[in-house]
């Protein structure tokens, strides 16, 4: 165990022992630094060390597509630091793998800081005890973010991923704190918590879903809030378990299409609020399966919606729309009260769209 530090100047491949003073690599047991002198490095296939300090380091640190830097062994780096990034340039060969791997078994808490630089793929993946803690922002919106095993701690920092993924059955922990989390990946899964074996504390962490026509896939457990921001088809949960959360909240965008679907019920604590963009860009809201009704358990939380049409859909304590008129019923619901239907006229010029506000009072 030793701890080694760069050659100066342009020093090589990081797995090579000439990159490094001493002539002799990091191994799985050594903490790596990076120092002032050296100008750049390259991480190359078989690079691993104990931790990675960057702090004094101000040059450009070159990530090869296709390799994982696999950081960690049985004990703590030094300071009780994994890995501690400062001011340089990261350039990532590939932006999802170009990857790093988090494999330490230590159960002492690991501090990582990525200094909001942006990653390809990291996981924590320990076979037993590994903990890790952030320190700083992070961003990795074409990575995933896979927990296996072990403990993460967002610690309130703000992570932008592409999407974030702890599935299987293994002993793990999730700790958001009051961390501002977004996933953006489109047309895909942004999230999946859905299977056993994870503790998730969810703090005052708010999960946004900015990338369109997101998946977002869990087991039965709670969040604090969630919102979807991103425009298209969003589709919540594969499993016939239902999952708690303090706030949810839906954004609609200027889409004519955007919706939700729901594939299992919801229980909202706090407020459900839904939004659609306009009366011409509206949310719509249903089940997943036509006929098979998804409830909100809504006991003790406020209800707010506007510009939203609801299909299949059941509150499980009764809201009175009647006074709006942005309001629609497509059939199936339940404890809603809609407003009164009132027969339009088109009063616009020939040609016009029918999404326009060329009717008697409303589209």
């Amino acid at each position: 165990m030793a701890t080694i530090t760069s050659a100066a100047g342009a020093a090589g491949n990081f797995q090579d022992g000439s990159a490094w003073v001493g002539g002799v690599a990091p191994t799985a047991a050594d903490d790596a630094v990076l120092q002032a002198t050296t100008t750049s490095m390259t991480i190359g296939a078989g690079s691993v060390c104990r931790s990675l300090t960057t702090t004094l380091f101000t040059g450009t640190l070159t990530h090869t597509a296709g390799v994982t830097l696999t950081i960690g062994d049985g004990t703590a780096g030094a300071g009780n630091v994994a890995l501690a990034f400062g001011t340089f340039t990261y350039t990532l060969g590939n932006a999802s793998t170009s990857a790093i791997s988090f494999v330490s078994t230590s159960a002492t808490v690991q501090t990582i800081n990525f200094n909001g630089k942006t990653t390809g793929n990291v996981t924590f993946n320990a076979t037993s005890n590994g903990s890790w803690q952030l320190t700083g922002g992070w961003s990795a919106l074409s990575g995933t973010i896979d927990l296996t095993k072990g403990t993460l701690d967002t610690n309130g920092q703000t992570c932008n991923w592409g999407f974030f993924d702890s599935g299987g059955s293994s002993a793990r922990t999730l700790t958001l704190g009051a961390s501002q989390i977004s996933v953006n990946f489109s047309s895909n899964n942004c999230w999946n918590t859905n299977n056993s074996g994870l503790t998730l504390n969810a703090g005052t962490s708010t999960i946004t879903l900015n990338g369109s026509s997101e998946t977002f896939r869990t087991s039965s457990y709670t969040f604090y809030s969630i919102v979807i921001a991103g425009s298209g088809s969003h589709y919540f949960n594969n499993s016939a378990s239902a999952f708690t959360c303090t706030n949810f909240t839906i954004t609609g965008t200027a889409n004519k299409t955007d919706n939700f679907q729901l594939g299992s019920n919801i229980t909202v604590t706090g407020a459900l609020t839904i939004n659609g963009n306009s009366s011409i860009n509206r949310e719509l809201v249903s089940s997943n399966t036509v006929g098979t009704a998804r409830t909100f358990t809504t006991t003790g939380a406020t209800v707010t919606c506007t510009n939203t049409d609801f299909q299949d859909i059941t509150l499980s304590v009764a809201k009175d729309f009647s006074a709006q008129t942005d309001i629609g019923d497509c059939g199936g619901n339940s404890g809603i009260t809609f407003p009164a239907s009132v027969s339009q006229a088109w009063s616009g010029t020939s040609g016009g769209n029918w999404s326009t506000n060329a009717w008697t009072t409303r589209v």
